[in-house]
Parts: C-alpha cells; sequence; structure tokens
C-alpha cells in the first residue's frame, strides 16, 4: 500500500520508504530515501 512522505509529501511505494515509525496509536511517520539524505529532514525524524 502506498504512503506519503512526511517531509516532502511524495507518495512512495515500499522499495522508495527508507524509515516509518509510530508515534502514537494512529499516527505513522514515513521518511522516504531522498529525505533521508537531507540532514535536516532526518534530524526531524529522528528527534520526533
Amino acid at each position: 500500500m502506498p504512503k506519503q512522505c512526511e517531509y516532502c509529501t511524495k507518495v512512495i511505494c515500499r522499495a522508495c520508504l527508507k524509515s516509518s515509525k509510530r508515534v502514537g496509536k494512529t499516527v505513522q511517520l514515513v521518511i522516504c530515501k531522498t529525505c533521508w539524505s537531507d540532514l535536516k529532514a532526518r534530524k526531524k525524524f529522528k528527534s520526533t
């Protein structure tokens, strides 16, 4: 099932997905491979 990257708002497939984590029971953060290489987006993802 395609998901949306939280940082660049692209719809990404399973192959483009780098990491995901649950913040709450219903909220899941997803980051793509291109945003993972951007240090500001990666720092924001890891700190949340």
